[in-house]
């Protein structure tokens, strides 16, 4: 299955704009983004190359409101790591993970009693921390995106729901429970 968000974009979430590939481009030198393919409530998702390997990944980084929580980046570490380790053919693989500090550029200027005042930093423009993973690229559509628009006859979901029950019952064997499963 390919990683949340992978496919056709998704309509903006309210709040969260994402950076663009030009943005990212050099906070990211092990790859080339190539485009932005999705975004939710967990933040976006670009399709990417990674350059020492010559291989399409996916690059998911997470809302930057998620830093704000003190305990995130410790939960994040171990959730990344946890997650690296499985190797499941039902599974998108993780190849790497870590944060990296984005400031877009740009800013809001002032003018008090007839002077420009100095620019000031709007709520986009802030320095922010940008969480992210590095995945295997998976081309294709999301259960989500399959099922829009037409439903799945019993023999599709029937090809289906084993190969999820597969990838689960593998996960929780690892330790690892998924507290959010959806189309």
């Amino acid at each position: 299955m390919p990683p949340a968000g992978v496919g056709p974009r998704e309509p903006v979430v309210r709040g969260f704009q994402p950076p663009t590939p030009a943005e990212l481009a050099s906070l990211f030198p092990q790859t080339e983004i190539v485009e932005l393919i999705g975004q939710g409530g967990m933040g976006a998702v670009y399709r990417a190359r990674q350059k020492s390997l010559d291989r399409p990944v996916a690059l998911k980084i997470i809302r930057p409101e998620s830093a704000d929580d003190p305990g995130f980046a410790e939960r994040f570490q171990r959730e990344a790591r946890s997650l690296a380790r499985l190797n499941h053919q039902h599974i998108v693989a993780v190849h790497d993970f870590g944060e990296v500090h984005f400031q877009r550029q740009g800013s809001e200027r002032n003018v008090v009693e007839g002077k420009v005042a100095e620019p000031q930093p709007t709520a986009a423009t802030r320095p922010s921390t940008l969480f992210y993973f590095i995945m295997e690229y998976v081309d294709g559509v999301d259960l989500r995106q399959l099922m829009i628009g037409q439903t799945l006859s019993a023999g599709e979901a029937l090809a289906i729901i084993p190969q999820i029950c597969d990838a689960l019952q593998y996960a929780h064997d690892e330790g690892i429970v998924h507290r959010d499963i959806k189309p």
